[in-house]
């Protein structure tokens, strides 16, 4: 981490907090495809909605982490005066 250790640690673990529904409700989307997978077939029945389902959670970690990022420099030009305060 960086200069502001303090600071990244928050921030990363205020990006983490807001990723884990996302990751939670991915994981068990794959577990339910391969679950439901026919023997013989794991890969066939399984590959696209893996791919895709990934694909998914990466574009909602690039928006979240974008959107935290966006909400903690807007917070800190607020121009209520209380600059500095980050939302949680």
């Amino acid at each position: 981490m960086a200069q502001d250790e303090p600071q990244q640690r928050e921030r990363m673990e205020r990006i983490a907090k807001a990723l884990k529904p996302r990751f939670d409700e991915a994981r068990l989307k794959l577990a339910k495809q391969f679950a439901q997978a026919q023997d013989g077939h794991l890969v066939e029945q399984t590959e696209m909605h893996v791919f895709e389902e990934l694909n998914r959670l990466k574009t909602a970690t690039q928006e979240v982490g974008l959107q935290e990022r966006i909400q903690e420099a807007e917070a800190a030009f607020s121009p209520s005066g209380q600059a500095g305060k980050v939302p949680s």
